[in-house]
């Protein structure tokens, strides 16, 4: 992996939460951009020679029908379709976009542009990777369980498994190759998400894993996995795949998550690779602890993300 880094990033945010059941994480944007997120990577900027702008938000629609099967399809196309355009013109200019959620359904744009976008630049055989860390795989489809939340089908969707609508944003589908997607963090997988993982060969690295490899092992194969054969990979970090003892503001908290400093490893190991073409945070809901603990450590993520290390 070369050591290259970006020229210019953009911060862009994403305040949609109508994929999740719990309120308050479209609150993360501004919340994170309070606690100095564009003047922390200005900074380090400065040192390491890339810069920073602040793109603002592509705002949400307000909910419609709360009794529609699938659970706000209508406003999560509608979405995604616009955020994906804001992604297209960044990533058309030359800039890595730093996407802040809002809950995970955001990523069905972010890599559906970075798809586009490497297609646009190497044929429409160019291969997207999907470095996803998170406590959960989010493969699950609307056509199993119409009550499922938008957020836990993001990669079935862009594995073209979801409902056509969503798959085929952009106008082509699937997004992704199974080979191509790399999980870190795994710990709460339903019966659907685990057959898939298996059916489809996706690299999967549980918390046990973690445990028993070593986070710098398990690094080094998951990038080694997405970005073997592609023309670049997309980050994507859910903050709940970090322990809540340490980040309890999370749509769903689940024991036996990654530290803070093995979070870390996973943000410095990403940025060492030129490959890399977008990154995202998702899923702080300041709104559910006293403080900033959970939204500071996102931005220290972040930092990470983009070259940010204590020496």
């Amino acid at each position: 992996m070369s050591s290259a880094r970006a020229k210019h990033y953009e911060i862009i945010g994403a305040p949609f939460e109508l994929g999740s059941w719990k309120p308050g994480c479209a609150e993360a944007p501004r919340v994170l951009r309070e606690r100095r997120l564009e003047k922390r990577l200005a900074f380090l900027g400065e040192r390491l020679g890339f810069s920073v702008t602040d793109g603002g938000d592509v705002e949400a629609p307000p909910a419609g029908d709360p009794d529609a099967r699938p659970k706000h399809m209508a406003e999560t196309v509608s979405y995604c379709d616009a955020l994906m355009a804001r992604l297209g013109v960044c990533l058309g200019e030359g800039r890595v976009p730093i996407v802040v959620g809002g809950d995970h359904t955001v990523s069905i744009a972010t890599a559906s542009a970075a798809a586009r976008s490497l297609r646009e630049a190497h044929g429409e055989e160019a291969r997207l990777g999907l470095l996803y860390v998170d406590a959960h795989p989010d493969i699950e489809t609307p056509q199993v369980n119409p009550e499922t939340d938008m957020h836990a089908t993001s990669v079935a969707h862009l594995l073209g498994r979801g409902r056509e609508e969503l798959a085929n944003l952009g106008g082509f589908a699937p997004k992704l190759r199974p080979v191509d997607v790399a999980f870190i963090g795994l710990r709460d997988v339903v019966t659907e998400e685990r057959e898939a993982i298996r059916e489809l060969g996706m690299l999967a690295f549980a918390f046990t894993d973690v445990e028993r490899l070593g986070i710098v092992e398990v690094c080094r194969r998951a990038l080694e996995r997405v970005t073997a054969g592609t023309s670049g990979f997309v980050l994507s970090f859910d903050i709940d795949v970090i322990d809540p003892s340490e980040a309890p503001a999370v749509q769903y908290p689940e024991p036996g998550g990654l530290t803070f400093r093995e979070a870390a490893v996973v943000m410095e190991c990403a940025a060492t690779s030129s490959d890399l073409v977008a990154i995202e945070m998702v899923e702080v809901n300041p709104g559910l602890e006293t403080g900033h603990r959970t939204a500071d450590i996102a931005v220290s993520l972040i930092w990470s993300a983009v070259g940010g290390t204590m020496l």
